[in-house]
């Protein structure tokens, strides 16, 4: 990962680049962006800087800037993002019509799914995400692009997404301890093991996730039975329709 340091560094000597100046501007254009640079771009940033270091700026050589694209503030982590994807087409292969995942954090329900073969981003690495029933965004390119929401709300909507991300299994876990339901099929849990895992046992083999087991029927024994909670809605509403 590129320092401020070094980005500056280049900053400064894009007037003795020559050449080199339009390779070195984008460079310092995608080091902002979420993905950063590669490997081997960062090779060549040390490269230029080095070539730099043995020119000299000519006297009043004129400073043209360049154009810098605003550092991503909707950025989510990566790997948390394909994890989420990856279960809802584990889903959706198994047979199920229209996959979701139902988080609730901090009292608030985000429910997450796939584009369905009707929509404008079929068959695209997208996710939509609902919030209490209300579409509010969807996930590409590992950021969330928000929808319905107002600037205060967008900050409440990004923690939350920003944790589901960070650790979908842990706050899959807490939702089920939360709710007494599965995040993965909403349904309510009521197997010991279950309400200890906070998911059962179907999804956690449809998903490859850990499940059962001696240690399980312990730890289930010793855990508090869940008040019962209300059997999610699987069906679809309007907002399904219009943005699936």
């Amino acid at each position: 990962m590129i320092t401020e340091e070094q980005r500056n560094a280049l900053t400064n000597a894009l007037p003795v680049l020559g050449n080199s100046r339009e390779f070195a501007e984008s460079l310092l254009r995608q080091s902002v962006l979420p993905r950063g640079l590669s490997a081997k771009q960062m090779a060549w940033v040390i490269k230029l800087l080095e070539r730099a270091a043995t020119r000299t700026v000519p006297v009043g050589a004129p400073v043209v800037p360049i154009a810098m694209p605003v550092r991503q503030t909707n950025a989510l982590e990566p790997g948390g993002v394909e994890v989420v994807r990856s279960w809802l087409q584990r889903m959706r292969d198994a047979g199920t019509l229209n996959p979701r995942l139902r988080y609730t954090v901090a009292g608030r329900k985000y429910t997450f799914s796939l584009p369905g073969p009707t929509s404008l981003y079929a068959g695209r690495p997208v996710i939509f995400v609902k919030s209490d029933r209300t579409y509010i965004g969807r996930i590409q390119d590992d950021c969330f692009h928000t929808q319905n929401a107002d600037a205060a709300g967008v900050l409440v909507i990004m923690a939350a997404l920003r944790a589901i991300t960070l650790a979908p299994l842990a706050q899959a876990v807490a939702t089920g301890h939360e709710t007494g339901s599965c995040c993965f099929c909403g349904r309510e849990l009521t197997d010991r093991r279950s309400i200890f895992r906070g998911y059962g046992p179907i999804c956690a083999d449809r998903l490859g996730l850990p499940w059962g087991g001696a240690a399980d029927d312990v730890a289930a024994d010793a855990a508090p039975i869940l008040p019962p909670a209300p059997v999610a809605d699987d069906g679809l509403d309007d907002e399904d329709r219009r943005f699936m």
